[in-house]
């Protein structure tokens, strides 16, 4: 006897109108009678068929006239495999299923995903069987949900069993617009919704734990709320929900913890744009790359927003994003080229990055009421530990003299003098008033701190001491520049891009000055051997005389106060420093650290100072007397020693003759 039919056997065979199954056949293979337009399936009496295999009679619901698949007489029927009466994924191609409604017999135990097609309303199970039972339209299997129709009810119990899974495909292509997923449940299978219709509000119950890869996958869904149960969500779980409007990731009201501990990257792949995601960074960090656009973020619990959060992803363009208390740590450039145009911190925050605002179109800035650290004022934000404006924004006023401090518990209130700009705090802002002027108790100018902001003017008033790297590179429009000669250190690249230092380099030649600061060399660099800094200068620039391979001598002028890091880097000749200032007043000149980087072995020269009246320092061949003030040496010495060569000589001749 025949007792297999063999993968493929009756496969594209379109006039088989009907088959008899003889009994003694025993397995039907994969894909046997694949596209085979059977309008009815009989089943020999006392049949043997034990297993049906995947893609057994897929097309059969697309063909026949019975709404009922009948299977109860395989009284020996263990296995029904994959898509074996239905098309799941590809059934749109072939027009409507037309099994409603199944019955299956008392041996059967394992039945695979898609099964019977999307449109059973239905299931009967022999009363016999052992394995599988039929409460409210749901087949179940021990715990677990494992076949559901459109009618289906997900019972809380059967036999006096808890249901806590929903298994694998159990729901996958079925409408089931009034389904609840009741208190209970804890695990949800893949696919278990997959490609459902008529769900578009997902309440999970405070049960769940997990959620299974493609859980639902391409349905109607428009909210969802996952509750702080839950610790793992699959690949695809909420892939392609095209009506989806709302993601709200819960956490406890009391701590602000959440149970999730794994999500997949692609969780929400092809979800597009909901209009609102509330959910902790954590979350965020992993599934933001899944939307193109999201108009609403907010950002709740107690995870750190790290640097470059939401820079460089597409729903940066995110209208608001609003952070919840229980944040403590923004980093570096967290929300820059965002496209929110206000920015409240909250009171929980103790620390912000560098720029966290960059080029973002804020127009307004506020601290929430209860920050222990952070102050708000004319539009800035002031960090009251550093006494500096961090954050600026278009309609930043007059930079401020000053703040008030007050305390947590409102019981004191001082006043301090804001003293810098921090590193960033005006980067790509687009300001509303095109000059800047900043006040002398302004001590300091960060790093960065105006970088391809938009002004066209500033005047750096007296009290000003020092402009970081690269404060102003990239302010394109900055055309004027006026700094106080209080000024004694600018950092590489302060100006560097900008209308103002484009022209300073076109139209002058030699050393530069920016203020009172020696601030770089234009011209022929390789040409020079000797140079002399000007009376008055305070200050050497950061790489103010760099590459300068040549250059052998430089003169300072006893006026110098300040030698930045790097300032002759890359003058491998110069074997000599002129100071025209006493010893004292070279130690007292402040040099940053490395501010001698790749100089060779070099020798430092400070003048003389001897006042010996003997000595006849004018040459006019005139030795004062005792009671004439005395002529000064203005000859270098070698830094360290006591007289030049000139009046030490003098000074034996002396000795010798006495």
């Amino acid at each position: 006897y025949v007792e297999v039919i063999g993968e493929y056997a009756f496969a594209y065979k379109p006039y088989m109108n009907g088959i008899k199954i003889p009994k003694n056949i025993r397995r039907i293979e994969a894909f046997a009678f694949l596209e085979v337009g059977l309008y009815r399936i009989i089943f020999e009496s006392g049949s043997q068929l034990q297993t049906i295999g995947d893609y057994a009679f897929c097309t059969y619901g697309y063909s026949t006239g019975n709404a009922v698949l009948d299977l109860s007489a395989l009284e020996n029927l263990k296995s029904i495999g994959e898509y074996a009466f239905g098309l799941g994924n590809f059934y749109e191609d072939y027009g409507e299923d037309n099994i409603t409604s199944v019955i299956l017999p008392k041996n059967l135990t394992s039945i695979g995903k898609y099964a019977f097609g999307p449109n059973l309303t239905s299931i009967q199970v022999s009363a016999d069987n052992k394995t599988f039972s039929v409460a409210d339209n749901c087949l179940v299997k021990d715990s677990t949900v494992v076949l559901g129709t459109s009618n289906s009810v997900i019972p809380t119990k059967v036999n006096g069993k808890k249901i806590t899974a929903i298994g694998d495909y159990a729901f996958a292509y079925k409408t089931v617009s009034n389904l609840v997923i009741p208190d209970g449940i804890e695990t949800i299978g893949n696919g278990a919704f997959e490609k459902c219709q008529g769900i578009t509000t997902l309440n999970l119950p405070k049960s769940v734990k997990n959620i299974g890869a493609n859980a639902f996958l391409g349905t109607d869904i428009a909210r969802v709320t996952i509750p702080t149960t839950v610790v793992s969500i699959g690949e695809k779980a909420f892939a392609e929900l095209k009506n989806l409007e709302y993601v709200e990731f819960e956490i406890e009201a009391d701590n602000g913890g959440y149970g999730l501990q794994s999500i997949a990257q692609n969780a929400f792949e092809g979800s597009y744009a909901p209009k609102t995601l509330t959910a902790p960074m954590g979350i965020i960090s992993k599934i933001k790359d899944c939307f193109s656009f999201v108009e609403t973020i907010n950002v709740i619990g107690n995870d750190d927003i790290p640097a470059q959060a939401f820079s460089g992803w597409i729903p940066q363009r995110a209208r608001a994003i609003n952070i919840g208390e229980g944040v403590r740590k923004i980093g570096d450039m967290a929300f820059a080229d965002c496209e929110m145009t206000s920015f409240v911190l909250p009171a929980s925050v103790t620390e912000i990055g560098v720029g966290i605002l960059t080029y973002c179109p804020i127009e307004s800035l506020s601290v929430a009421s209860g920050n222990a650290r952070y102050y708000a004022k004319n539009n800035y934000i002031i960090d009251s530990y550093s006494h500096s404006i961090v954050l600026a924004c278009k309609n930043s006023g007059e930079i401020p003299t000053s703040f008030k401090y007050v305390t947590v518990d409102n019981k004191n209130v001082k006043e301090y003098d804001v003293t810098s700009i921090a590193n960033g705090a005006f980067k790509g802002v687009e300001l509303d008033k095109i000059t800047v002027i900043i006040p002398g108790n302004i001590k300091s100018i960060d790093d960065y701190a105006f970088e391809q902001c938009s002004l066209l003017a500033v005047y750096i008033l007296s009290g000003v001491e020092s402009i970081g790297r690269s404060a102003f590179e990239g302010a394109t429009n900055l055309s004027f520049v006026s700094v106080a000669d209080s000024v004694k250190s600018i950092g590489y690249a302060a100006f560097r891009g900008t209308v103002f230092y484009t022209k300073k380099q076109a139209s002058e030649k030699g050393i530069s000055y920016i203020g009172k600061v020696a601030y770089a060399y234009h011209g022929d660099k390789n040409s020079v051997t000797e140079l002399e800094i000007a009376d008055g200068t305070v200050g050497i620039a950061e790489h103010a005389f760099e590459r300068m391979s040549n250059l052998k001598k430089i003169t300072l002028p006893s006026s110098l106060k300040h030698i930045d890091k790097e300032a002759f880097v890359g003058c491998k000749n110069l074997t000599n420093l002129y100071f025209n200032g006493t010893d004292d007043s070279w130690k007292a000149v402040t040099k940053v650290k490395n501010w001698d980087l790749n100089l060779p072995t070099h020798k430092t020269w400070t003048l003389c100072h001897c006042e010996e009246k003997s000595h006849d320092h004018d040459g006019d061949g005139i030795v004062k007397k005792s009671d004439e003030a005395a002529d000064v040496c203005k000859n270098y010495k070698l830094f360290g020693a006591e007289v030049c060569d000139e009046c030490f000589d003098k000074e034996v001749d002396k000795i010798i003759n006495n």
